[in-house]
């Protein structure tokens, strides 16, 4: 967050970055590529500078991660670098490069040429402590959704149209209960209202 405090402070904040919460956004996305590639109706996304990534050490290493999409793509395709593990892509275009994993078909990044310093990362990838929201790290877009216009005339119109109202976003489900039996352990939720900002519990 400090290179986004400096960024804000330049007023070069990316658009992608709240500038209230300096997080990345989580966003809400209905493009058909998208729901083609991944195999769902509305994918979420939140992004990030390439040069922020690095490999899975446990220590944030950042050394030999590639700093731009044109040399991730050249990294992942030449296939040397064993850190990159199951990483790689398909042109869904020919300017775009949607990555995934080759054993499990994972969606991980989408990249576009336009924009060489930024790939947009699949939410359901993050392992954040308060779940899948990841609230902690994201500032989600709330009753927004992009490409809403894939949506219309078809079977998603009312789906879509339910996401896009702020009002669909007022409850939380948080736990009320704890029932331990022997290694199992049972959580009752209630349903709450809540503010949007705050994590949700699946």
């Amino acid at each position: 967050m400090a290179v986004f405090s400096e960024l804000k402070a330049q007023d070069r904040l990316p658009g992608w970055v709240n500038p209230t919460t300096l997080k990345p956004v989580a966003a809400y996305d209905a493009c058909d590529s998208c729901r083609f590639m991944v195999g769902v109706p509305i994918m979420h996304w939140t992004f990030a500078r390439v040069a922020q990534l690095g490999f899975a050490s446990g220590n944030q290493d950042h050394e030999g991660f590639p700093t731009n999409t044109p040399d991730l793509k050249a990294a992942v395709k030449a296939g040397k670098n064993g850190r990159f593990g199951t990483l790689t892509f398909y042109e869904s275009s020919p300017d775009v490069q949607r990555y995934y994993c080759s054993r499990c078909s994972a969606s991980v990044f989408y990249a576009v040429d336009d924009l060489p310093d930024q790939v947009d990362i699949a939410m359901g990838l993050l392992h954040a402590p308060e779940g899948s929201r990841a609230g902690s790290w994201v500032e989600w877009e709330w009753g927004g959704l992009g490409h809403k216009d894939n949506t219309i005339g078809g079977w998603r119109e009312e789906f879509g149209a339910s996401i896009s109202v702020e009002i669909a976003w007022p409850w939380c489900l948080v736990p009320m209960t704890r029932a331990v039996a022997g290694s199992l352990q049972v959580v009752a939720y209630a349903k709450i209202p809540c503010q949007p900002e705050e994590a949700l519990i699946w």
